[in-house]
């Protein structure tokens, strides 16, 4: 996979996990207001995966962004 790829691939499910996070955080919040507390319990630790993705997927973006970079200042000082 070229690095191109992977930007683009690692963008895409970061703003997937943008819009998933306040869902299942209002999901979280409707299964709370209805005292259904094992659906709130399972939203609520889904919630905090998904923010933990989005921190992992920003991380592994800006490493390959960095990479990147370094390969393209490489090739112009080789040129």
């Amino acid at each position: 996979m070229n690095s191109r790829t992977a930007i683009l691939n690692l963008g895409l499910v970061l703003a997937v996990l943008l819009v998933a996070l306040p869902v299942l955080v209002g999901g979280y919040a409707i299964a709370a207001a209805a005292q259904d507390a094992v659906a709130a319990k399972v939203l609520w630790w889904v919630a905090m995966s998904a923010l933990m993705l989005i921190v992992a997927d920003f991380a592994l973006l800006v490493g390959v962004l960095a990479v990147r970079e370094l390969q393209r200042r490489d090739d112009e000082h080789h040129e």
